[in-house]
Order: structure tokens, then C-alpha cells, then sequence
């Protein structure tokens, strides 16, 4: 007798748009930053690698992620 045997593996979660792959990345910078008491500037964005430009066109998104997810430890 054939038996078809189902698919048991789950199908990979979907990857994330580049966009948001941006914003995440600059969100851990600024709770890098934050947490290290050091001033957010542009500078600080560029020593890390990230583009003006690209700060520029999702800080606002990215701030929005930084503050769910920023926990300070006193």
C-alpha cells in the first residue's frame, strides 16, 4: 500500500524588507548609544558604519523601535 507522509518541517519564517533591516539597524545603535550615555549625534551614527542619509529617512521609525525595546539597568 503507497502512503504520502506530509511535510513535517515548518516553512522558514518570511526575512525581513531591507527597509526594516535599516531600522533595526540604526534602533541598536541608538540603544547602544543611549546606554553608554553618550550624546546621539550624526557623528555617532557614521563611527558605527550608518549613513546620514539613511538616519535621515527612518530616525523616526527607528526611534519608535529604540523606545519599545530600550531597557536601562540602574
Amino acid at each position: 500500500m503507497i502512503e504520502f507522509r506530509t511535510n513535517t518541517q515548518p516553512t522558514p519564517a518570511p526575512r525581513p524588507s531591507c527597509r526594516q533591516l535599516a531600522v533595526n539597524r540604526i534602533a541598536d545603535a541608538i540603544r547602544e548609544i543611549a546606554g553608554s550615555s553618550e550624546p546621539i549625534t550624526e557623528d555617532a551614527f557614521t563611527a558605527r558604519g550608518i549613513p546620514p542619509a539613511i538616519v535621515a529617512r527612518y530616525a523616526g521609525q527607528a526611534r519608535q523601535v529604540a523606545r519599545r525595546s530600550f531597557v536601562k539597568q540602574v
